[in-house]
Protein backbone atom coordinates (compact mmCIF):
# COMPACT_ATOMS: atom_id res chain seq x y z
CA UNK A 1 0.00 0.00 0.00
CA UNK A 2 1.39 3.41 -0.92
CA UNK A 3 1.35 6.25 1.61
CA UNK A 4 2.13 9.92 1.34
CA UNK A 5 5.03 11.45 3.23
CA UNK A 6 5.31 15.18 3.85
CA UNK A 7 8.77 16.43 3.01
CA UNK A 8 9.13 20.15 3.42
CA UNK A 9 6.16 21.70 1.63
CA UNK A 10 5.39 18.79 -0.71
CA UNK A 11 3.99 15.29 -0.59
CA UNK A 12 5.72 12.21 -1.99
CA UNK A 13 4.02 8.85 -2.41
CA UNK A 14 6.17 6.10 -0.91
CA UNK A 15 5.86 2.41 -0.25
CA UNK A 16 6.19 2.27 3.55
CA UNK A 17 6.92 -1.47 3.58
CA UNK A 18 10.07 -0.89 1.50
CA UNK A 19 11.12 2.05 3.63
CA UNK A 20 10.70 0.24 6.93
CA UNK A 21 12.38 -2.90 5.57
CA UNK A 22 15.33 -0.79 4.48
CA UNK A 23 15.48 1.03 7.82
CA UNK A 24 15.23 -2.29 9.67
CA UNK A 25 18.04 -3.91 7.69
CA UNK A 26 20.29 -0.84 7.58
CA UNK A 27 21.84 -1.43 11.04
CA UNK A 28 22.91 -4.92 9.92
CA UNK A 29 25.28 -3.30 7.44
CA UNK A 30 26.77 -0.84 9.90
CA UNK A 31 30.18 -1.93 11.14
CA UNK A 32 32.10 0.02 13.75
CA UNK A 33 35.84 -0.11 14.32
CA UNK A 34 37.08 -1.49 17.65
CA UNK A 35 38.28 1.94 18.71
CA UNK A 36 34.94 3.61 17.85
CA UNK A 37 33.50 5.43 20.86
CA UNK A 38 31.34 8.44 21.66
CA UNK A 39 33.48 11.56 21.79
CA UNK A 40 31.49 12.72 24.83
CA UNK A 41 30.86 9.89 27.33
CA UNK A 42 27.96 11.84 28.86
CA UNK A 43 26.03 11.48 25.59
CA UNK A 44 23.92 8.43 24.80
CA UNK A 45 22.56 6.86 21.65
CA UNK A 46 18.77 6.58 21.54
CA UNK A 47 16.46 4.72 19.18
CA UNK A 48 12.81 5.36 18.38
CA UNK A 49 10.57 2.88 16.57
CA UNK A 50 7.74 4.39 14.52
CA UNK A 51 4.34 2.69 14.47
CA UNK A 52 3.02 3.49 10.97
CA UNK A 53 -0.57 2.71 12.05
CA UNK A 54 -0.62 5.43 14.69
CA UNK A 55 2.26 7.82 13.91
CA UNK A 56 3.42 9.98 11.00
CA UNK A 57 6.98 10.77 10.01
CA UNK A 58 7.50 14.35 8.87
CA UNK A 59 10.59 16.14 7.68
CA UNK A 60 10.98 19.89 8.05
CA UNK A 61 13.60 22.16 6.54
CA UNK A 62 12.19 25.68 6.25
CA UNK A 63 9.55 27.81 7.90
CA UNK A 64 6.60 29.03 5.81
CA UNK A 65 8.57 32.22 5.04
CA UNK A 66 11.45 30.19 3.52
CA UNK A 67 13.82 30.74 6.45
CA UNK A 68 15.54 27.65 7.89
CA UNK A 69 14.77 26.78 11.51
CA UNK A 70 18.47 26.32 12.19
CA UNK A 71 18.11 24.31 15.42
CA UNK A 72 15.89 21.59 16.81
CA UNK A 73 14.95 23.95 19.65
CA UNK A 74 13.64 26.53 17.15
CA UNK A 75 11.68 23.86 15.24
CA UNK A 76 10.12 22.47 18.42
CA UNK A 77 9.24 25.96 19.66
CA UNK A 78 7.26 26.52 16.45
CA UNK A 79 5.86 23.02 15.83
CA UNK A 80 5.33 21.46 19.24
CA UNK A 81 2.94 23.89 20.91
CA UNK A 82 0.46 21.04 21.49
CA UNK A 83 3.06 18.44 22.56
CA UNK A 84 2.53 16.23 19.52
CA UNK A 85 6.20 15.65 18.65
CA UNK A 86 7.36 12.28 19.98
CA UNK A 87 10.90 12.39 18.62
CA UNK A 88 13.03 14.90 16.70
CA UNK A 89 16.42 14.48 15.09
CA UNK A 90 18.77 16.15 12.65
CA UNK A 91 18.15 14.22 9.46
CA UNK A 92 20.76 15.66 7.17
CA UNK A 93 23.93 17.55 6.46
CA UNK A 94 23.71 21.31 5.94
CA UNK A 95 26.04 24.13 4.95
CA UNK A 96 26.59 27.31 6.99
CA UNK A 97 23.34 28.85 5.67
CA UNK A 98 21.39 25.67 6.59
CA UNK A 99 20.87 24.66 2.95
CA UNK A 100 20.86 20.86 2.60
CA UNK A 101 23.94 19.19 1.12
CA UNK A 102 23.15 16.00 -0.76
CA UNK A 103 19.77 14.62 -1.78
CA UNK A 104 16.75 16.59 -0.57
CA UNK A 105 13.41 16.02 -2.31
CA UNK A 106 10.65 18.54 -1.77
CA UNK A 107 7.40 19.15 -3.63
CA UNK A 108 8.30 17.00 -6.66
CA UNK A 109 5.14 15.31 -8.00
CA UNK A 110 5.54 11.78 -9.32
CA UNK A 111 9.00 11.12 -7.90
CA UNK A 112 7.92 7.87 -6.22
CA UNK A 113 10.90 5.81 -5.07
CA UNK A 114 13.92 8.04 -4.37
CA UNK A 115 16.28 5.07 -4.79
CA UNK A 116 15.41 5.01 -8.50
CA UNK A 117 16.58 8.57 -9.13
CA UNK A 118 19.57 8.95 -11.44
CA UNK A 119 22.78 10.42 -10.03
Amino acid sequence: MAHRLLIGKGMITLNLKRIFLTLTLLPLFAVAADDCALSDPTQTVQAYTVNPQTERVKMYWQKANGEAWGTLHALLADMNSQGQVQMAMNGGIYDESYAPLGLYIENVPGVGNASQLSN
